[in-house]
């Protein structure tokens, strides 16, 4: 394993930096400063131990950190190298990283160091607190802190590494995608270049899906342990305006997560449990008749709100799932003749439970499709489960999701959305969606393949996640990530298939596996 090191003042774009030389070079990006939080959330040892050295205001050990970055390279050994960000800081922290690199027979490939002058970094932060939505960004100081803490620690820390390592220092200054070239053309010799690079553009400030992503999850992270990626899918589908069914077993807080998500967005959440006697008027509401003024009104029903959770769906009867069939095509509800819009956003999370059937309806095939992800949610690994009880063990009305805080309003999701629609894909990418769909129609193992809308769905959801990775720009295996959960419920298999042990997910990778991907 290859260790790559990038260094650089607040505001210099390391981050978006980290996100193009992992699409570049094919390494895994390690955040030591997410990590950091991780651990202080999940109440790990050393996540413990920094929390009581912060409260008393003492600088974190250097055993400790050491002891965290050996845990993040035993946990990556496997990978053909890492790309560490936001670490060292303190001149100790150097030395430390050495010792430790060479006590496991590694190297340490590039320090990348991004320079930016001091007078543009204050000019960068005073137009972030000008442009940010979130509160604690609005103020200035917070920002003038962070560069000040550069200054007195980190600054020292990379002149220091100078000494020691090759460090190749780059002019931060400029646009994104001139401070990338530089890069590259100094890493990367025109002739070893991936061609994953063909796909790279990079020239929107990702910035706000990124610090979105970022306090969502450290908000959900509260409570729920692990499923990252299925809170990743999940974010993606709201950054496109699409609605996920969470399937799986009871008990693994599918209603859970779903209501945590709610909490973090300033809107209305409505909740609707589905039974078998629910009717259509108990969900779009009804026209009644007002003695008061001789005149009909329109009573709203539940689903007239920004983000509704329908719990148990497969509960309710077919006429009752045909009244969503408008709403979450066209978001707009039509009752005795007039339509009805949502308001902005306008977000379903429904939940079912594939195992107990007594007392289910099948969801029509149209209502599947409109559903723009199916993310099967796993049981937790062990560790995991140890985690969970640890976290509960003194909480058992389970007061922790209490402080969860809504960190988005519709403004920046709308903001996020846009950002999203920008993302670049190339021909050649929209090519390789429309052969995986096409291949789903054509292929012997399945009686129903997918339809325009799911080749949609692959295009704007790998644009998500794209941008959320800090790129702005597809690559194969955005489309790849998102192919499963947008068609697992949208193909069915034949019945030589079922009865032959198989399931969706082995006939979308085998043809994901025969379909050339472009280069």
């Amino acid at each position: 394993m290859e260790i790559l090191v990038i260094t650089g003042p607040p505001y210099s774009g390391k981050g978006t930096q980290c996100g193009i030389l992992k699409s570049q070079v094919g390494y895994e990006h390690i955040s030591t400063g997410d990590r950091i939080r991780q651990e202080k959330e999940e109440q790990t040892s050393i996540g413990r131990l920094m929390s009581e050295y912060e409260e008393k205001g003492d600088l974190v050990p250097d055993y400790i950190m050491k002891d965290l970055l050996g845990q993040i390279i035993d946990e990556n050994l496997d990978k053909e190298g890492i790309i560490l960000d936001g670490y060292p800081r303190t001149i100790p922290q150097v030395d430390t990283l050495i010792d430790l690199v060479e006590s496991k027979n590694l190297r340490i490939e590039k320090i990348i160091n991004i320079e930016v002058p001091k007078e543009e970094l204050l000019e960068r932060a005073g137009k972030r607190a000008e442009t940010s939505d979130r509160v604690d960004d609005k103020n200035v100081d917070t920002h003038l802190k962070r560069i000040q803490v550069f200054e007195a620690s980190t600054r020292p820390a990379i002149e220091y590494m100078k000494t020691k390592l090759d460090v190749l220092t780059f002019d931060g200054m400029g646009s994104i995608e001139e401070v990338t070239q530089r890069i590259k053309s100094s890493l990367f010799p025109e002739e070893t270049v991936q061609p994953v690079s063909t796909w790279e553009q990079n020239r929107l400030d990702l910035s706000p899906v990124q610090d979105a992503v970022q306090e969502i999850r450290a908000e959900v992270s509260k409570v729920i342990i692990g499923q990252g990626e299925m809170l990743d899918l999940l974010l993606a589908g709201l950054f496109v305006g699409g609605h996920i069914l969470l399937e799986g077993v009871p008990g693994i807080a599918k209603t859970l997560i779903a209501k945590l998500l709610a909490q973090t967005i300033s809107a209305d959440f409505t909740r609707i449990q589905f039974t078998p006697d629910l009717m259509p008027s108990d969900v779009v509401g009804t026209t009644i008749y007002n003695l008061n003024t001789s005149s009909f009104s329109f009573n709203k029903g539940p689903i007239f709100s920004n983000l509704v959770l329908i719990d148990e769906i497969n509960r309710a009867p077919a006429k009752t799932q045909a009244a969503l069939f408008e709403v979450m095509a066209e978001k707009q509800v039509t009752v005795d003749g007039t339509t009805h819009l949502m308001e902005f956003p306008f977000f379903v999370l429904a939940t079912q439970n594939p195992i107990e059937q007594e007392g289910t309806y099948k969801l029509p095939e149209a209502q599947l499709d409109r559903f723009l992800f199916k993310i099967n949610i796993q049981y937790p690994d062990l560790e995991e489960e140890k985690l969970i009880l640890r976290r509960f063990k003194n909480d058992f009305k389970q007061e922790q999701t209490k402080e969860v805080k809504a960190v988005m309003t519709a403004e920046r999701i709308k903001q996020c959305q846009e950002l999203v629609e920008k993302v670049h894909i190339k021909d050649e990418l929209l090519d390789y969606i429309a052969n995986i769909i096409h291949n789903t129609r054509n292929s012997g193992d399945l009686f129903l393949g997918a339809s325009p809308r799911a080749s949609l769905a692959i295009m704007q959801t790998a644009k998500a996640i794209a941008a959320m990775s800090g790129r702005d720009f597809v690559t194969p295996d955005d489309i790849q990530f998102v192919a499963y959960p947008v068609l697992n419920h949208r193909i069915i298999l034949t019945p030589e298939r079922e009865m032959e042990g198989y399931f969706t997910k082995d006939v979308i990778d085998d043809i994901i596996k025969r379909i050339e991907v472009p280069r």
